[in-house]
């Protein structure tokens, strides 16, 4: 888990919950309970219209992604039968793209491998039929080579955050009311304490989860890194995984042998082989 996600969604949540206990209390002279449902029930509608927004964009890019790789493995099947001498180089160029895309995050890959897939569209364009077998799926290829450029161009709108910074002030503004109010209500009893301490760090994550459907990090590791590795067993290369991911402590593999891509102290990428 990178350290960034570790504050987020553990430190942060721990600090607002032990905020409940050591800060000192303090009141206003105010309505609290009527305040606090009208802050809660806006907060609800807001966050609740942001989370169904950003989790359509999440799922519609999830799909593009799995339709992508289904596209990647139907043009080396078409290629190789299509000129099977262009097996290899449409392997290398499929398998180039992969590692490529792995180096970027699904808001970033797009723009991040275009010359790795102007490449293979290069090695694409090179197949030639040299039978009426290879005439008649040569259309299969130039099919599924479209289907890659339109899911990548439609990966790009999808990919596109919902939550602009005007809907960010308004909802942490919301969520710093309601903790003020919440503060107000705590009195001497722990059981007390406990619900509010949970209640606000329940309404902190709720934000954490918008962000991370927003910036479509929300389960990236499973679809990134798992669900690409059919491609890289289709083309009968090793599976790749970035080192950070296989330094995770929950990371499993059932492969014999994959690849390690990690950066070296210029910063260029080199791939090791693991048995």
């Amino acid at each position: 888990m990178k350290p960034r996600r570790i504050i987020r969604i553990s430190l942060i949540p721990l600090i607002i919950f032990i905020a409940v206990f050591v800060i000192p209390n303090f009141n206003l002279q105010l309505d609290i309970s009527y305040l606090l449902t009208t802050v809660i029930f806006l907060f609800t509608i807001i966050i609740g219209f942001f989370i169904a927004s950003a989790t359509a964009n999440y799922l519609n890019l999830q799909s593009l992604i799995t339709q992508e790789d289904s596209a990647l493995i139907g043009i080396f099947n078409s290629g190789r039968l299509i000129q099977p001498s262009k097996r290899k180089a449409l392997a290398e160029a499929i398998d180039q793209y992969l590692i490529a895309c792995l180096e970027f995050d699904f808001a970033n890959y797009v723009r991040g491998t275009h010359n790795e897939y102007t490449k293979l569209l290069g090695v694409v364009d090179s197949i030639k039929p040299t039978n009426a077998i290879a005439l008649s799926i040569f259309q299969n290829l130039h099919n599924h080579t479209q289907a890659v450029t339109q899911t990548r161009q439609a990966a790009l709108l999808a990919a596109r955050r919902v939550v602009k910074s005007i809907h960010w002030f308004i909802l942490i503004l919301l969520t710093l009311t309601i903790f003020v109010f919440l503060f107000v209500l705590r009195d001497q009893s722990i059981l007390s304490n406990l619900l509010i301490g949970t209640l606000a760090t329940t309404t902190y994550l709720l934000l954490v989860l918008l962000y991370e459907i927003d910036a479509n990090v929300f389960l990236e590791d499973i679809m990134s890194y798992l669900a690409v590795q059919e491609v890289f067993k289709a083309i009968g290369k090793p599976a790749y995984y970035p080192e950070y991911f296989i330094q995770k402590s929950n990371f499993k593999h059932q492969d014999k042998s994959y690849r390690v891509g990690f950066h070296d102290s210029s910063g260029q990428l080199k791939i090791k082989l693991i048995r």
